[in-house]
């Protein structure tokens, strides 16, 4: 998916919010620039933007608020919460569908 954007005159740019959205960037993210091949290439500097972060309590959250609508019962280490995740994931993408 690419995306086009108008450099303004002092340099700045606008990222696309559908671009924000795919690539969790949120205000605030600091993000690194470089030419590789005549070709601008945008990364994020942080290991996880802070969107991610938040995206990642919100699931929490509902895991634990209604873990009967997600199949799972208490989620007691990082990997039982990988797996309740994926199972949300699924469930969610089969509802949308």
């Amino acid at each position: 998916m690419a995306f086009e954007v108008k450099v303004k005159k002092d340099g700045t740019i606008k990222l696309p919010k559908e671009i924000m959205d795919l690539a969790f960037v949120a205000e605030g993210d600091i993000l690194s620039l470089d030419v590789i091949d005549n070709k601008i290439v945008m990364t994020s500097s942080m290991p996880f933007p802070k969107k991610f972060y938040k995206f990642l309590e919100e699931k929490a959250q509902q895991l634990h608020e209604h873990p009967e609508k997600y199949n799972v019962g208490t989620i007691k280490n990082e990997q039982e919460f990988v797996k309740a995740l994926a199972k949300m994931m699924e469930i969610e993408d089969k509802n949308n569908e």
